[in-house]
């Protein structure tokens, strides 16, 4: 029984790093520590509003950042950022929200697992402000 149980592990790992990549292995556990810190928080969830607008189509973050634009005015471009982000985030932790993009006006769901889409968010943030501007990047719908 103990060597079919191994074989069973060792498979399920087999498929988790073919499908996501060597590197997911330290990063989804993390990930998964995230999710339920947020299911325990006893703060409110940042993406309940735009998680209910995705049930009538695709929802570009880029919205999110001119509404807070809009919203704090004084506010800094980084702390719009900071905020439109962790809306971002709270999105990608749901199970029926994937990320993608659109091309030619259609969806086109990211390969990548939600931990890598976030990490890649938050590093492109420091690279290229303005890419948050565009609204066929980073378009999240329900599945």
């Amino acid at each position: 029984m103990l060597p079919v149980v191994a074989a069973v592990f060792l498979g399920s790992i087999v498929i988790f790093i073919w499908k996501n990549g060597v590197g997911s292995l330290h990063r989804s556990p993390a990930w998964a520590m995230a999710a339920i810190k947020l299911k325990l928080s006893l703060e409110p969830d940042a993406s309940v509003g735009a998680y209910e607008r995705t049930a009538t189509g695709p929802f570009a973050l880029a919205t999110v950042i001119r509404e807070f634009r809009e919203e704090w005015p004084k506010e800094s471009i980084a702390l719009i950022h900071w905020a439109a982000l962790e809306v971002g985030t709270a999105l990608l932790h749901r199970g029926d929200i994937e990320v993608g993009e659109l091309v030619g006006g259609k969806f086109v769901p990211s390969k990548f697992p939600p931990w890598h889409t976030n990490e890649k968010m938050l590093s492109e943030i420091q690279h290229s402000p303005d890419l948050f501007g565009n609204d066929r990047v980073y378009v999240f719908r329900r599945r």
